[in-house]
């Protein structure tokens, strides 16, 4: 079979072309112009043909209205936020001669201070103890002689907006008298922890919470003739938190020794104060921040009875 290409047919040439085909059957004809004129060529042995068209593609009609778009944007994921904690953060001074301190602890920027402690070599009397800006203040009569004291304080991490107000309380204390002396926090606060500040012929026996646990409890003997001040502290955090205020084993001090416990925080709870109690006189040394917990330690002097101490923690749930 032989092809036969048009290039161009004027009316007379197409019906040539026609009349041409069983004539020349062993020839291909190609029609070069209108002219009708037709120049042979020599068949091949084997032609090629055209290649083979594909089919129309099938077109997808637009749609008569657009789709809408959604009306509003969907709700972004926002990234998690790291969860608050607390750590401690402490600072050591050696007080020598009349020097009274105070020793300051303070939190970095960014953390927010919560209760605090100290701890001495035993040689003072801490006669204040509280929180100063976003640091823990201590104040040390050490009597003369060098002490190396330690001030603690617990400062809240991942919460920078928190809110702390320490609350004050002041109290007259009668000559040769005890008394007590309780900081409450307002509604909307909880208590973190607690501090106190003394006169000169103040001791202190007891700084806790107490029994409702909205306010900071410091119980005061003046064993001078006549009146004299005590301020009591509560550090108070705004806000709905899950607080307790656990208290660890009462240990008893014998006559010219040494003892103390701690007291530790729930699970899921982390220590951001603590305190103690005494049952007589005692110098208590120690009054700080343990893992999770509060612990206190005292000595009582060789002429004076037994006193037993029981600390005690104050804890917080951020979660």
């Amino acid at each position: 079979m032989r092809f036969i290409t048009f290039r161009h047919l004027a009316g007379g040439a197409a019906i040539c072309a026609v009349l041409c085909l069983a004539a020349c059957a062993n020839n291909t004809i190609t029609i070069i112009g209108g002219s009708g004129t037709a120049t042979p060529t020599t068949a091949s042995s084997s032609s090629t043909p055209v290649a083979t068209l594909p089919p129309p593609v099938t077109t997808t009609p637009v749609a008569p209205t657009p789709i809408p778009l959604p009306t509003t944007p969907p709700t972004a994921t926002p990234p998690s936020t790291p969860a608050p904690y607390t750590h401690l953060v402490y600072a050591q001074q050696n007080l020598s001669g009349g020097s009274v301190g105070p020793v300051t602890a303070t939190c970095p920027a960014g953390q927010v201070a919560l209760g605090g402690g100290w701890a001495t070599s035993g040689y003072g009397n801490v006669y204040n103890s509280s929180r100063s800006g976003n640091s823990w203040q201590v104040y040390v009569d050490n009597y003369g002689s060098s002490d190396l004291v330690n001030a603690y304080v617990m400062c809240l991490v991942n919460q920078p907006a928190a809110v702390v107000t320490q609350r004050l309380n002041q109290i007259s204390v009668p000559g040769s008298t005890s008394s007590n002396g309780y900081a409450y926090c307002q509604s909307g606060e909880i208590l973190v922890g607690g501090g106190f500040a003394l006169s000169s012929t103040i001791s202190l026996n007891v700084q806790e919470f107490n029994t409702t646990d909205t306010a900071w409890h410091g119980n005061f003997s003046n064993f001078g003739s006549s009146a004299a001040l005590a301020n009591t502290y509560a550090i108070c955090l705004q806000g709905n938190h899950m607080f307790a205020s656990p208290q660890g084993n009462p240990t008893t001090v014998a006559a010219n020794s040494y003892g103390g416990s701690a007291a530790t925080c729930p699970p899921g709870f982390v220590v951001t104060g603590g305190g103690y109690g005494i049952s007589s006189a005692a110098v208590v040394y120690n009054s700080s921040p343990t893992s999770n917990g509060w612990e206190a330690y005292s000595k009582v002097l060789s002429l004076s009875p037994s006193s037993t101490l029981t600390p005690t923690a104050q804890c917080v749930k951020f979660s």
